[in-house]
């Protein structure tokens, strides 16, 4: 009798494990295919459009300059690197690394709508794995965050950092036409892994964080 208790105690607690290993196998794949979905959105072009995000319609001609309430934000760059932060403008870039140069490029020519040459910052193999937007707007681009996450050697000869960075910004009348993953005004975070070569950076990863700040 004690010996046939035993064997169902036994039972019971196999077919436990068994449930939360199933509970714990569906909820990994569940956070994955979100990842992959997320990154899909944010990575592929403008056909690929986030559900249930509004966006304005694009206007290829309208000046972002000509928007009084834009021009009032913060549009600089808050460059942080080891605690340290410093606003990147035409008087401080000269004294900053090679890094916070590539990013105030990558953003003047996103603001500037400059799909032309917005394919040059991404690695080949960025580009073998995802499809940039053929064509996007001007972009209302402001309250700009950039804040290194980590460093570490992607390649000795020659050498090849692989840096991790943190990037938050707003997008002002969002239309979808960059960025089809966030709502307007609304900060969401996003990570870029840079190839740091002595002379160039390129975006070799682009994927986003869950932290969504719309205040």
């Amino acid at each position: 009798m004690q010996e046939d208790k035993s064997k169902v105690r036994k039972r019971i607690i196999v077919i436990i494990s068994i449930i939360f290993a199933v509970i714990i196998v569906l909820y990994v794949v569940t956070v994955v295919m979100d990842f992959i979905k997320e990154k899909s959105l944010m990575n592929n072009n403008t056909e690929s459009i986030a559900e249930n995000i509004c966006f304005y319609v694009p206007d290829y001609k309208a000046n972002i300059y000509d928007d009084p309430i834009y021009m009032d934000q913060n549009r600089g760059i808050m460059y942080i690197t080891n605690g340290y932060g410093v606003t990147l403008t035409e008087k401080t870039i000269d004294d900053c690394d090679i890094v916070a140069k590539f990013f105030q490029q990558y953003f003047s020519t996103v603001i500037e709508g400059n799909y032309v040459d917005y394919p040059s910052f991404f690695s080949d193999n960025f580009k073998k794995y995802n499809t940039l937007p053929s064509k996007f707007t001007m972009q209302k681009i402001y309250d700009i965050e950039i804040k290194l996450y980590s460093r570490e050697i992607e390649n000795e000869a020659p050498m090849v950092y692989r840096d991790t960075y943190e990037v938050r910004y707003r997008i002002r009348h969002n239309n979808g036409t960059l960025r089809s993953d966030v709502e307007s005004d609304t900060i969401k975070p996003i990570i870029f892994e840079l190839l740091v070569y002595t002379d160039q950076v390129m975006i070799d990863e682009i994927y986003p964080i869950r932290t969504i700040i719309t205040e």
